[in-house]
């Protein structure tokens, strides 16, 4: 049954983290990006849930709840992980937008952790855009 339970909270996490994604980057660059997002950086994401929920106690798992809103324009939140009692987050998932010097644009994407207080970037992986600025965030 733990299993199941883990199991169950991952695929309702992974859902969530597919649709809130989409629902950012809207249309102009979700038709863009989403194969890469779906075969890249979604797999990622979920080891590193799978990661998280492992050194989190089994009985909060079915108390694991995710944000609704993104933010929009230029904002790094994709969706956050809380423990839905307390409100307290578990991972912080984002996407910020590099310009390394003359060669395009990339959307960078990685999470923070409860485990050291949200201090460190953990890469997720990267999606080349181009060498034009990509649209705002729609969410």
């Amino acid at each position: 049954m733990e299993l199941e339970s883990h199991w169950l909270t991952e695929i309702m996490i992974m859902d969530e983290a597919y649709r809130q994604g989409m629902k950012k980057f809207g249309q102009r660059i979700g038709e863009k990006i989403e194969a890469a997002y779906k075969d890249e950086i979604l797999p990622e994401l979920k080891q590193a849930v799978a990661t998280v929920l492992e050194t989190t106690d089994r009985n909060m798992w079915h108390e694991i709840s995710m944000t609704e809103a993104s933010s929009t324009g230029r904002g790094e939140k994709i969706m956050h992980i809380v423990h839905a009692k307390t409100g307290d987050d578990l991972i912080r998932f984002h996407v910020r937008i590099d310009r390394p010097p003359k060669t395009g644009h990339v959307f960078q994407f990685h999470y923070h952790s409860y485990e050291d207080d949200f201090n460190e970037h953990y890469e997720l992986g990267s999606i080349y855009w181009g060498k034009n600025e990509p649209p705002l965030y729609q969410a």
